[in-house]
């Protein structure tokens, strides 16, 4: 199956059955009849236009458009608007269909313009189509659009945005291809998109949105997907009634997020070393197999939210899977026997409890509730992979 393309095409004068006849050949038309409109389109549109279809004599801009001015000067500006574009948008096909008799049969026009560039409305119009989509099947960026096609079509203004697509493409440019990027910028790219998926799982009734306060706040929001319990300064209190995310996935998600914040993050003493040195790591690793591993994990972030997404698009059903209260069944009892160097305090349950390792009650819960060594407390708790203790949950009781 052909992939279908979008094509500019700016005359003021259709000729009838053109837009069929592409529409037939698998391409989309989005047609102005002035220079300025269509180039107008076209910057606002960079990720959507695959190729360009241009009239010889066609009005600059509406004011000519209006006083039926006669000259070439739509096509000039349309040329130089094309190759004022950055890269690679600057390498966008495009051809000169005109019916003026005698523009390309003129010596002069054979001197400006290649003639497999041009061709005569009086003739086939199905080269016009066949010459154009050999020229964007062979662009790079065609090849990577049709490769992360999911990834592109996130990149809609209703999902990620199309200004996004600007930050993977390098990314998705040096995985396939491995143009250059742009130095010490890659984790940035990484970060913005991550962030991104973030905001708008929140603008969809998938995360809560005390975790998306202004910017997103990863390793909560991993930690939440993944079906935890979170609670703490700032946080919400809740957890979803079943994790979103696989196990793998939740990994995955770990280890972009310890690469890519800030090492100058301050963690909590449960979290990882976040400064991993990636200056060092870049003097001891020439090549660039972290940045292509982060990025194939990026993709994989931005499939899943997309097929998540289409499945549950209702934003107020998404928002009934979180603020799950605690079950007071799951509640117990017990005295605050011992603290640590950082202001927690380790509650020691009753016997009856059925589990006999202390619960750990966050420095920001001590503090914000005033407790002290010898209280007894009722709360909730879970286990702490790793850990020889229970993390604490809300609801906190003094007794």
């Amino acid at each position: 199956m052909k992939t279908r393309y979008t094509l500019l095409w700016i005359d003021d004068r259709k000729k009838e059955g053109f837009i069929d006849l592409a529409d037939y050949q698998g391409f989309d038309i989005k047609h102005f009849t002035n220079s300025d409109a269509g180039m107008d389109y076209l910057r606002s549109n960079l990720n959507r236009v695959n190729g360009i279809i241009l009239d010889a004599k066609v009005y600059k801009d509406a004011k000519d458009e209006a006083e039926k001015n006669d000259h070439l000067g739509g096509l000039q500006a349309s040329l130089t608007s094309i190759a004022a574009l950055k890269p690679p948008h600057d390498k966008i096909p495009w051809v000169i269909y005109s019916g003026q008799a005698g523009f390309l049969s003129n010596e002069a026009t054979k001197e400006l313009f290649p003639p497999e560039k041009t061709f005569d409305k009086s003739g086939d119009d199905d080269e016009v189509f066949h010459h154009l989509r050999k020229e964007i099947d062979n662009l790079p960026e065609a090849t990577i659009r049709e490769d992360y096609q999911v990834v592109f079509e996130a990149c809609s203004p209703s999902l990620l945005g199309e200004a996004l697509w600007e930050e993977f493409h390098p990314l998705l440019s040096h995985l396939k291809y491995d143009t250059p990027l742009i130095q010490n910028q890659q984790f940035n790219f990484i970060r913005q998109i991550v962030d991104q998926v973030f905001i708008v799982l929140k603008k969809q009734g998938v995360i809560h949105p005390e975790l998306v306060p202004s910017s997103p706040k990863l390793t909560p929001i991993s930690l939440f997907l993944s079906g935890k319990y979170i609670s703490g300064s700032g946080l919400p209190s809740t957890q979803l009634d079943n994790p979103i995310f696989s196990r793998l996935m939740s990994e995955q998600l770990k280890l972009l997020l310890n690469i890519v914040q800030s090492g100058s993050h301050k963690r909590d003493q449960d979290e990882p070393e976040t400064d991993i040195q990636f200056d060092l790591y870049q003097q001891e690793v020439a090549d660039t197999h972290l940045i292509k591993t982060l990025t194939l994990i990026i993709v994989d972030l931005v499939k899943w939210m997309k097929s998540y997404l289409d499945q549950n698009p209702d934003v107020e059903e998404n928002k009934s899977r979180w603020d799950q209260p605690i079950s007071t069944s799951s509640l117990c009892e017990g005295e605050i026997a011992s603290d640590d160097i950082w202001g927690n305090l380790y509650v020691k349950p009753d016997e009856r409890q059925g589990f006999s390792e202390s619960i750990r009650i966050h420095s920001s819960e001590v503090q914000r509730l005033s407790l002290v060594l010898g209280e007894r407390v009722s709360l909730a708790s879970e286990i702490m992979d790793g850990k020889s203790f229970r993390k604490g949950l809300p609801p906190i009781t003094k007794l």
